[in-house]
């Protein structure tokens, strides 16, 4: 693997969708647009980026709405209107070659949906799903109060940051040097040197309510998506339940593969990332080479 290259961070403005913040790279070959998951942000995907900028990729990173560095918009916290908003974005750039979309946990959901229908057919080349898109919160929970009740984030506003940056170094211990730095991208320090969610509590659970609907809908979204899928998966291929999760979301995508990653956490970009840049340029390099 080449030695990895640096991103610069770049706010894009989209006319009538809220100001998004990104890490970008240039580089001769295919684009690939990276989406992080729910209350997490771009620097995740970084270590990942700039492997792929090195290999000769152009690499962005988005900070969904209401994340990371990006704008706090008042509404618009549910899958479709994210997956929109990376729609515009790609729209801006204008690449000539189509991306690959790769988005972990609820951000695959999001890539997902961008890539579905007619402007996900025209807009993107391939989708990949890290540890997600096929997650169904009301086979898990019988009402989505259970489920909020179960998944609400903690709530950190009487905890000091430095305290909060030592829970994380104690949860990334087996991470690359410097994974803390990119979790704590998900905070805020305040000026009474308090934490804060960057993602607020209240836009939180807009979006997991949005995936509570999702899991309900029928037919599923997953049918809509017309382009070639690679689901990697965290953990070992004889865990029978979750192996059939995966395998169910798979038979509904009209051009998948499934890849395991054992021994895994649920963010293996960051956990992983020679492993994960490595699957990824596997992937583009098996798309057609006549697609544009």
């Amino acid at each position: 693997m080449p030695t990895p290259t640096p991103l610069q961070r770049t706010t894009v403005e989209l006319t009538g969708r809220p100001k998004l913040s990104a890490l970008a790279a240039d580089g001769p070959k295919r684009p690939f647009v990276l989406v992080h998951g729910l209350a997490s942000n771009a620097l995740l995907w970084q270590p990942v980026a700039s492997r792929l900028s090195a290999a000769g990729h152009t690499v962005l990173a988005v900070d969904l709405r209401g994340h990371g560095l990006s704008e706090q918009a008042a509404s618009g916290y549910d899958t479709q209107t994210c997956a929109a908003d990376v729609n515009a974005l790609i729209d801006l750039a204008g690449w000539q070659q189509r991306p690959v979309i790769c988005g972990q946990s609820w951000g695959a959901h999001v890539a997902l949906e961008a890539a579905a229908g007619d402007l996900g057919s025209r807009s993107v080349a391939g989708v990949v799903c890290v540890d997600g898109g096929w997650i169904a919160l009301s086979e898990n929970f019988s009402t989505f109060d259970e489920c909020w009740q179960t998944l609400a984030p903690p709530d950190f506003e009487s905890t000091r940051f430095a305290q909060v940056r030592g829970f994380i170094e104690s949860l990334t211990s087996d991470w690359p040097a410097g994974s803390v730095d990119l979790v704590m991208g998900n905070l805020e320090e305040m000026p009474d040197g308090r934490a804060r969610n960057r993602l607020s509590r209240e836009h939180h659970q807009d979006i997991l309510r949005s995936m509570w609907d999702e899991s309900l809908a029928d037919p599923s979204p997953l049918l809509r998506v017309e382009v070639a899928t690679l689901l990697m998966v965290a953990g070992e291929p004889n865990d029978a339940q979750r192996a059939q999760l995966v395998e169910r979301a798979a038979a509904k995508l009209r051009d998948s593969r499934i890849e395991w990653f054992p021994g895994a956490h649920h963010d293996i970009h960051a956990q992983q990332p020679d492993v994960v840049a490595q699957s990824l340029l596997r992937f583009v390099g098996s798309l057609e080479d006549g697609a544009a």
